[in-house]
């Protein structure tokens, strides 16, 4: 009995450590805070409570609505100034917006359609005197992510010399409107960064990225539109520099991103920089990104700061439609930047032109310190060689890159970064093919790019329709032209299969018919297809459909994709390829005529090799495949297996006994495709397992890893499709109990918590205890091994100790 109560105790003392996530919620329409917050029923009102709740690797999920900040960065409600109210992030923490308030999964959240607003518009709702200075701050922090918000309606206004101090880190009350990013490796995507603005209002002082600030970062922006941020026609600044985006030092990453009417109006004499980006002695990258309607006096676009110490890159980025006062619109400064597959079209100077400058302006003339411009589209270089002053041009053109629609260029839905986008290529555009090297992977709208790549942040070729009404007695789809009534079907010439008509038939009594071709799938997915459908789309069909494939076209699309499904005979003797036709039924279709359909009805089968006749026709050098269509209303022709990137819903990992176990669960599997776990206890990952996908629809894979190590491990999922393409998941990691560096007990205790020290790493360190709001309630210093912390005068509570290293341990004090 002695040893049981001894053993019990030993428990009870034993660490309690945050190691699971937990997810927090936050309702704007919730009457207040006092909600657990750890569901929806229960979810807090403001953000900022839900954020002072949380640490890595919690998550908080917001639903829908406007929010407004509530604290300053130092947790108080009622600051001496309301204008420091902000949105402090947090290190490891994960924010989410976009939610409808009754999601279980990430993944069944919609942030386009749940609109979720930080706003800064505090006070007097649409008066920007009284907003905050920064909507969201980032100090000092690492892992945390914002996704899926819109940002908007901060007024970074104050005189030179106001500021605050956080986590020893000064922040100018002018500087960064939007989000203050600074010493931080936050992360934010699918952001919408707007209507923000900056001014130091009594010309002492430059005034800096009115959207936002990255100020020493190595932040990643992924998926964010950056609209209509501005310096207020310059106010009392010196010196306006990058409305979008002002970036000092650091390594950001910008990736599919849109930097639209952004403009810095006009500060002391010309010193209005930057429009779009001003960037600083930085290694930034910007890859697959849109530059359109930015304004400033000069470098509408980009201004490049620090010469040889500036190493940032553009790659696939399409400059067009900024403006500027005088020379260098796209591009004007001191910096070592490169520039790599990018268009810069039709960014002119309202009042300065200068011959050959007008594009770009580089101010250094010392050779090897000057920008570099490869297999590029530059409106003004001239020469033959093409040539810009001070510049390395290799390998560049100056042919009009014929976009869609320059003028509308985020097409007819107003959004960018969609299919209708005006900034999209023609087929006959001279970028298509012109670029150089094999990646990026995809373009902006994530279609799958192939080498050569063409010049620009959009792939060209994929200019598809919804269904227009063709005579029967026509070709319905013809790989490169159009047919009578068919107008943007085509895929420059890039598919696969050519659909005509096969003689006289007929469709649901008619002889019209209505094709039309998936949009949303690039040619590299297995939903990429053809289908004819009756002009009832409930009637079925009757007679013959003959699919035409060139030999070429073959031969074309054979060595383009490895492992097509739809495979043809080699030649005209060889009938074998027939076996592995792929053509499925569709009875039923679900759409009701006004657009594509996303869903179907009716049974689906495949056709039956015999039931198909290929055939070579010489004299037309092309196979045709024909198949009768009666009793059914349209049918996919499938050409390829690969169907990246693959929905991954959940990976995660825990510890329990000796093991950890690591769990996954996917959608839209096939056969083909394989799971290998790569496990990593420094910086050098290693498969570990291997296993394969089980089928089709949602699916729930685990993987206990037992073998022991000190320390913690990362671990992460490598999915491969047949082909061989493959992606991986996000890292995570774990904490092996083998290793236990702190003991911290008892726990819960009265008054005083003893913590024992066994990694030698973690002497002469600060702790903090602070409370669930995040207030700091004790600062103390280990150095010695064994340090006692006296909590008796402390409320009854829960209450954590946090180490340096970002370690947190919850502690009960009973009353």
């Amino acid at each position: 009995m002695r040893h049981f109560l001894f053993f019990l105790l030993l428990l009870i003392g034993s660490t309690i450590k945050i190691q699971a996530q937990i997810i927090y919620y936050v309702d704007a329409s919730k009457a207040n805070n006092t909600g657990a917050g750890t569901s929806w029923a229960t979810a807090k009102k403001d953000l900022q409570a839900a954020i002072s709740l949380a640490f890595s690797p919690d998550q908080v999920w917001v639903k829908a609505g406007t929010y407004l900040p509530t604290h300053d960065p130092f947790a108080s409600t009622t600051p001496a100034n309301n204008r420091d109210k902000t949105f402090t992030l947090k290190n490891g923490v994960k924010i989410y917006g976009g939610f409808a308030g009754n999601e279980t999964l990430l993944s069944q959240r919609n942030w386009q359609t749940n609109v979720t607003t930080l706003s800064g518009d505090l006070g007097l709702v649409n008066t920007l005197t009284d907003n905050a200075y920064h909507v969201v701050i980032a100090v000092n922090i690492g892992g945390a992510i914002l996704d899926g918000f819109t940002i908007t309606k901060g007024y970074a206004t104050a005189p030179w010399l106001s500021s605050v101090t956080v986590s020893g880190r000064v922040i100018d009350r002018f500087k960064g409107g939007g989000i203050y990013n600074t010493n931080s490796a936050a992360n934010f995507a699918n952001c919408i960064i707007k209507a923000n603005s900056a001014d130091c209002t009594d010309t002492n002082d430059d005034a800096w990225g009115a959207g936002v600030v990255n100020d020493n970062c190595a932040s990643a922006f992924t998926n964010c539109i950056i609209d209509g941020n501005s310096f207020l026609n310059g106010g009392g600044s010196f010196g306006v520099f990058g409305s979008g985006m002002n970036i000092v030092g650091g390594t950001c990453t910008l990736n599919t991103c849109a930097f639209i009417n952004n403009t810095s109006g006009s500060g002391f004499l010309d010193a209005s920089r930057g429009g779009a980006l001003y960037i600083i002695a930085s290694s930034t990258v910007i890859t697959n990104c849109i530059f359109y309607n930015n304004s400033s006096q000069n470098g509408a676009v980009v201004v490049g700061g620090g010469a040889e110490n500036n190493l940032s890159s553009f790659i696939n980025c399409t400059f067009a439609g900024n403006t500027s006062s005088y020379a260098g619109t796209t591009f004007q400064g001191f910096a070592k930047m490169t520039f790599r597959n990018c268009i810069l079209w039709n960014n002119a100077p309202t009042s300065s032109s200068v011959a050959g400058r007008d594009e770009i302006y580089s101010q250094d003339n010392r050779v090897g310190f000057q920008p570099t411009f490869t297999n590029c589209i530059i409106r003004d270089a001239t020469g033959s060689p093409l040539s810009v002053v001070n510049s390395v041009v290799s390998g560049c053109i100056n042919s009009n890159p014929l976009f869609v629609n320059l003028a509308d260029a985020d097409g007819a839905d107003n959004i960018f970064m969609t299919a209708d986008d005006g900034l999209r290529l023609q087929c006959t555009s001279p970028a298509i093919g012109a670029g150089t090297g094999s990646t990026p992977l995809v373009d902006i709208l994530n279609l799958t790019r192939t080498v050569p790549l063409d010049v620009g942040a959009y792939e060209g070729g994929h200019i598809n329709s919804a269904f227009n009404n063709i005579p029967s007695t026509n070709t319905i789809v013809q790989i490169g032209q159009n047919a009578a009534g068919v107008s943007n079907y085509s895929d420059c010439g890039r598919q696969l299969v050519a659909v005509q008509s096969g003689g006289s038939y007929t469709i649901a009594g008619t002889v019209t018919a209505k094709v039309w071709i998936e949009a949303t799938q690039a040619r590299q997915y297995v939903k990429r297809h053809y289908e004819i459908t009756p002009l009832a789309n409930a009637a079925t069909a009757s007679g013959k459909v003959t699919l035409f494939f060139t030999q070429a076209e073959f031969d074309a699309f054979n060595n383009q994709i490895p492992a097509p499904v739809l495979k043809l005979p080699l030649n005209s003797g060889d009938v074998a390829g027939k076996q592995n036709l792929l053509i499925e039924k569709r009875a039923g279709i679900s759409n009701n005529g006004t657009g594509l359909p996303d869903s179907y009805t009716g049974a689906i089968a495949n056709i039956n090799p015999v039931d198909a006749d290929i055939l070579w026709n010489a004299t037309a050098a092309r196979w045709e495949v024909s198949f009768d269509v009666t009793g059914f209303s349209g049918f996919f022709v499938k050409t390829q297996t690969s169907v990246l990137p693959l929905t991954l819903l959940d990976f995660t990992a825990a510890k329990y006994v000796n093991c950890v176990k690591l769990q996954w669960q996917t959608s839209n599997e096939i056969n083909a495709r394989v799971f290998e776990i790569e496990r990593s206890i420094s910086n050098v990952f290693d498969k570990i397992n291997s296993t394969a996908a089980l089928g089709s629809g949602n699916n729930f894979y685990s993987y206990d890893d037992c073998k022991q190590f000190d320390g913690r491990m990362y671990y992460r999922l490598k999915m491969i499709d047949a082909d061989g393409s493959f992606r991986y998941s996000q890292i995570i990691s774990v904490q092996n109990k083998t290793n236990v560096s702190v003991n911290v007990f008892p726990n819960p205790t009265k008054d005083f918590i003893t913590i024992n020290i066994y990694d030698t790493r973690l002497l002469n360190t600060n702790i903090h205890v602070v409370d669930v709001n995040g207030a700091i309630l004790l600062h103390q210093k280990v150095n010695s091994f064994t340090t006692q912390i006296n909590i008796k005068e402390f409320a009854g509570g829960e209450y954590i100790i946090r180490f340096e290293d970002g370690t947190n341990y919850r502690i009960i004090k009973n009353k």
